[in-house]
């Protein structure tokens, strides 16, 4: 009995952890496809060349949109006419804007945080698309649904043929100035900042908010895991600022932790750890401390100006494309990498990742777990029993007959705790959809 709650104990803990990796938050790509010198386009470098190691290098992630229709469902590509968007990445539904003089018309502008409560609370009331959980984006949210290889506007228009210059989010501006209320993107270049604008509309959207969630964990060898997103960021950043094509060259060569695989983040990597609950700095201090209330560089070349790449703010956490995003300026540098690998979890390798028992344990951890402070914090605490844990398991074989078993055993507890979360209706408490499928490790 007792090797048996050990098991457990240790089932649980290789749970939380690498499913965590396996099965992270997708970023969507930033659409960047093109290759850039301090100056102009070129042929993408090699490796160990000037300015290797650019967004464009990388395949983050995808982007994939569907259109649906006034009643959510899906519509093929080619149809001429629909009333929502599902980004396929987030899982985010999208008002669609209309030239119609209805509430979507493009035209409508709600200048004022009473104007955009109230243009959503006749949304929920009509029920639109019916649903009526619709709500403001958050920044990361609206910022996320550009596509950073384009400009003019910066968003697909075969999804989003009409949209206004300026988009309000729901995240308010915390300095407590008169001349801030809340932050905006811009939807022509693609530029975010949180002063007051005269104008400015408001775009609806329904999902949970899982873009605006990090499960960080401090490994204790000068990184940072971000097990929401499977990212691992560097946790102290030099002291020396670099311009754009010395930023590249230096997480290109950065040997950190036994890994030689870092790289410069793009433009969404980086927003992802900024906290838009906070200023000054604005990320997490428990996690990332003596961060500068500074720019940070980014891998993303604004493409509308090839000399410019975009930085983040991490004072306000807001997104610059102005002077100080020349790429001859030089600001900080956070490097990052795309952290563990499925063979790196020896979880895979006993329960398999397309197994039932796994589809149950992600949907636990993706649904309930992840949304409770409780519940990444156990998530964080595998990344400081993992090294030990680990290092016994593969050193004594003969522990790893339990494991197995023990985790099946308490699939089927895991299975009924997950279904106090969901109503009557098929959703779980905070009106998300149940995905009954298997999103894959």
């Amino acid at each position: 009995m007792k090797c048996f709650q050990l098991s457990c104990i240790f089932s649980l803990a290789c749970f939380l952890g690498c499913f965590a990796d396996l099965n992270a938050w997708e970023l969507p790509e930033t659409g960047q496809s093109r290759c850039y010198n301090e100056e102009t386009e070129i042929l993408c470098p090699g490796p160990g060349t000037p300015f290797f190691g650019q967004d464009a290098q990388y395949r983050t992630g995808r982007r994939s949109f569907t259109k649906l229709d006034a009643g959510g469902s899906d519509l093929p590509d080619t149809a001429a006419s629909w009333a929502m968007v599902r980004d396929n990445v987030t899982g985010l539904v999208w008002e669609v804007k209309t030239d119609d003089n209805t509430i979507h018309d493009v035209d409508n502008e709600y200048p004022d945080p009473e104007d955009r409560i109230t243009f959503i609370s006749a949304l929920n009331t009509a029920a639109f698309g019916g649903f009526t959980d619709w709500r403001l984006p958050s920044q990361k949210e609206l910022s996320y649904l550009l596509d950073r290889g384009r400009s003019d506007p910066s968003v697909d228009m075969c999804y989003f043929p009409l949209v206004f210059l300026y988009y309000y989010s729901s995240d308010a501006d915390l300095s407590g100035s008169d001349d801030l209320e809340a932050y905006y993107v811009q939807f022509d270049t693609g530029y975010e900042y949180n002063f007051s604008k005269a104008g400015g509309s408001a775009m609806a959207v329904r999902g949970d908010g899982s873009a605006d969630i990090n499960i960080f964990a401090d490994t204790g060898n000068g990184t940072i895991v971000d097990n929401q997103t499977g990212l691992v960021w560097q946790k102290h950043v030099p002291e020396q600022r670099m311009d754009w094509k010395t930023s590249l060259a230096y997480c290109e060569g950065l040997d950190l932790a036994g890994h030689s695989d870092w790289r410069l983040p793009n433009l969404y990597e980086l927003q992802s750890i900024a906290d838009y609950g906070t200023y000054g700095p604005g990320i997490n201090t428990d996690y990332f401390p003596l961060t500068a209330s500074a720019y940070f560089k980014t891998s993303t070349t604004i493409d509308s100006d090839p000399a410019r790449a975009w930085i983040v703010d991490f004072n306000f956490g807001y997104v610059d494309f102005y002077f100080e995003s020349a790429k001859t300026k030089s600001h900080y540098v956070r490097c990052v990498r795309s952290g563990l690998v499925p063979e790196d979890c020896f979880l895979e390798t006993l329960l398999g990742a397309a197994s039932a028992e796994a589809a149950v344990l992600r949907n636990f951890r993706d649904h309930v777990l992840a949304k409770h402070a409780v519940g990444r914090g156990l998530i964080s605490l595998y990344y400081r029993l993992s090294p030990p844990v680990k290092q016994v398991l593969m050193d004594n074989p003969g522990y790893q007959k339990y494991l197995g078993p023990g985790i099946r055993r308490i699939v089927p507890l895991v299975s009924r705790i997950q279904t106090a979360f969901i109503d009557r209706d098929g959703f779980y408490r905070n009106k998300e959809r149940v995905d009954t499928g298997n999103s894959g490790s």
